[in-house]
């Protein structure tokens, strides 16, 4: 099968709580999402604030199914304008560059804790 995806991790649609802020000095941006999508690879997440390809953000995430808090260096791989009325609204892209405290591990176990909720349900 021939397909155009470029993505080394399937994406899965969950919604977790996503708290960013910039590692620069100059205009550093802080806020907290809602992931759109989320993979081993990366999160994509709506922010007010419009970030620059390649622009380093370190990303807490945290869900309702574990109490501990995942936590990532990552980098801005897509930054685009979402049409909202009231406010000006981007959806962002990164990929984790770095992990830390076993994140990669507990993002995995609870995606596959999820995903076969998913499919039991179905059943």
């Amino acid at each position: 099968m021939i397909t155009d995806e470029k993505r080394a991790f399937k994406r899965s649609i969950h919604r977790f709580t996503v708290k960013y802020r910039t590692l620069k000095n100059i205009n550093p941006k802080s806020g907290m999402s809602t992931s759109e999508n989320i993979s081993l690879g990366g999160v994509y997440f709506l922010s007010i604030d419009s970030f620059d390809i390649g622009e380093v953000v370190e990303c807490s995430i945290s869900t309702s199914v574990s109490s501990k808090t995942m936590q990532w260096i990552s980098r801005v791989v897509r930054c685009e304008k979402i049409n909202k009325k009231m406010i000006n609204t981007f959806g962002v892209a990164v990929e984790f560059v770095r992990t830390f405290k076993n994140s990669d591990n507990e993002l995995k176990k609870i995606l596959k804790m999820r995903t076969a909720s998913i499919t039991f349900a179905k059943d």
